[in-house]
């Protein structure tokens, strides 16, 4: 059971102290034997304030309950992939991305009548809104993505079905210059690491649609920018069964630091033979990790895979080969490794 956060206790807790006012009401009637019958002004006011009682719980447990939480669950560990994702917002229908990045989202009615209904793609590893549009103009029942996870289709109950081009830029935001200079191509290779979604979304299709420029500049930044060694992960997973407590608190912080990046690491080791204070520890880290977000450098790492994909060059899958010889539990890998096997796919 998912935990309650701090308006919905306080909404459970508003709405037990009024359903409690109603069941001393009724056990006060009940008690004296007063039967309860509108013959006066004052019996019409008491079953006034009885009826506005009810109505102001159910409005509370109401608006408790609109708020729609989205979680997205590994069918195999059965653990939390990614943040949550919270909206006020009637879910009409939902598709994951083909790269497993993004959550699309088709909303069942507008905010408000005069509006258009919208869809939007929720980035798993942030839980944030990363791209939306608005065209609709009734409830949304069917979202669905192409192949190449370039285009999104939606359908509604308004008889239309609309086609997206989900590399486009979000109207209104400035165009950069078709050609990027080393200042904006440092400031996009930022913005790969920013926990703005919709930053990163941008930064991500921007670079994908200049391939000249990227190939060149990603090469190098990702070379310099080289994940942590596997043997130090190793070394790290079996300090926590070091006799010393000093060792095994440093081996324990490195790791948590590490975040999800370590994550197959430690379930690989949970499987293993390990002491009961080894146990305990990575129980802990992977309790821990569960359904939180990757690190900003390792989220980078992963929209950089995503930037190359997109371009689909020899040139950017010779970047992708490269990559997928990286250690192999690294996000940056399995994900590298994930692109080349949807290219090489037949289409």
């Amino acid at each position: 059971m998912s935990r309650l956060d701090s308006k919905q206790r306080w909404g459970l807790a508003f709405g037990g102290i009024l359903l409690t006012l109603l069941m001393a009401a009724v056990f006060t009637f009940g008690s004296l034997n007063v039967p309860f019958e509108p013959r006066s002004w004052r019996d019409v006011m008491v079953l006034y304030a009885v009826s506005s009682l009810i109505t102001a719980a159910f409005l509370v447990f109401g608006l408790i309950l609109a708020r729609t939480t989205l979680r997205l669950w590994a069918e195999r560990s059965r653990e939390q992939l990614g943040a949550r994702f919270k909206t006020k917002m009637v879910v009409g229908a939902m598709a994951i991305s083909p790269d497993g990045r993004f959550l699309a989202i088709g909303y069942g009615r507008a905010q408000t009548p005069s509006e258009d209904c919208f869809v939007c793609l929720w980035e798993i590893a942030t839980g944030k809104v990363a791209w939306q549009r608005r065209g609709h103009r009734s409830r949304i029942t069917s979202v669905a993505f192409a192949p190449d996870g370039k285009t999104l289709a939606t359908g509604s109950t308004d008889t239309t079905i609309l086609l997206w081009d989900l590399t486009t830029i979000e109207p209104g935001l400035k165009r950069v210059a078709e050609k990027l200079n080393q200042a904006e191509l440092d400031k996009f290779w930022e913005d790969l690491a920013s926990a703005d979604a919709a930053e990163g979304y941008l930064a991500t299709w921007t670079l994908a649609s200049r391939p000249e420029q990227s190939l060149a500049f990603l090469e190098v930044r990702l070379q310099a920018e080289k994940p942590v060694a596997q043997p130090w992960i190793d070394q790290s997973i079996t300090d926590l069964n070091s006799d010393d407590f000093k060792t095994r608190q440093i081996a324990e912080t490195g790791l948590r630091k590490l975040g999800v990046e370590v994550e197959a690491d430690l379930r690989k080791a949970f499987q293993s033979d390990l002491t009961l204070e080894a146990r305990r520890r990575i129980e802990g880290l992977l309790v821990n990790l569960n359904g939180h977000r990757l690190p900003l450098p390792a989220l980078r790492q992963l929209r950089a895979v995503a930037v190359l994909e997109a371009i689909a060059t020899p040139e950017a899958r010779q970047q992708l080969r490269h990559l997928a010889h990286g250690r192999p539990n690294a996000p940056r890998t399995q994900q590298a490794r994930s692109a080349l096997a949807r290219l090489d796919r037949p289409e």
